[in-house]
């Protein structure tokens, strides 16, 4: 997939904040166009006792009754990577409440700001709010932590607002974007400790 010079910024701002491993997992389907239902990733790294171990994760979402998917594809990722920079380089009252502007998205993005473009930003944002990561531990972690089963569920966006007005002239025009971040999700993101991984000592992420 052929990058904008913005959108090289992007990603570079994405390895900067969170590293190589984590961004390469945020921006899973970037340029696919052909994506299944589900998905699922086996991320292999080193524990704090230098023991290689493997963590599952599952990544579930709306499934339409026709087969077809609802996974981010395509451009999606940029623009999460775009509100994930809003929330944390712009001047935010909350650290994970985000009320944005489309015009700012696509001046990031480096995009026309074109009806298709503005509907993919909404499409983008309404994907990633039907997310959901599903992951548990795996043996030697339980045993160490002298559990019998451990399965936690996440997701990256609670809340995903748009409020319109009728405007004078013919069309609409929106006054609010709101995006309400997961506060847990978005600190294990700057901690790069996502799914109880610390993704330093990341050496591989496959999809399954």
């Amino acid at each position: 997939m052929n990058l904008s010079a913005p959108e090289q910024r992007l990603l570079d701002f994405a390895r900067e904040q969170f590293g190589e491993q984590l961004s390469q997992f945020l921006l899973a389907g970037l340029g696919e166009e052909i994506v299944g239902q589900r998905g699922c990733f086996d991320i292999t790294y080193d524990s704090s006792e230098n023991a290689v171990l493997k963590r599952h994760v599952e990544v579930i979402t709306y499934e339409p009754a026709d087969g077809s998917s609802y996974l981010p594809c395509g451009r999606h990722p940029l623009v999460l990577i775009t509100l994930l920079h809003l929330l944390l380089k712009e001047d935010q009252a909350s650290s994970n409440n985000l009320h944005y502007e489309q015009k700012d998205v696509l001046r990031l993005l480096g995009w026309k700001d074109t009806q298709k473009a503005r509907e993919e930003i909404e499409e983008a944002v309404k994907r990633y709010f039907f997310l959901t990561y599903k992951w548990k531990m795996n043996k030697g972690e339980l045993t160490r932590s002298k559990l019998s089963f451990y399965e936690a569920d996440c997701s990256l966006i609670s809340e995903n607002k748009l409020i319109d007005e009728e405007a004078r002239e013919p069309g609409r025009e929106r006054l609010l974007n709101q995006a309400i971040f997961n506060e847990h999700f978005i600190k294990q993101l700057l901690c790069r400790s996502l799914f109880s991984i610390d993704w330093s000592n990341v050496r591989s992420i496959s999809r399954c």
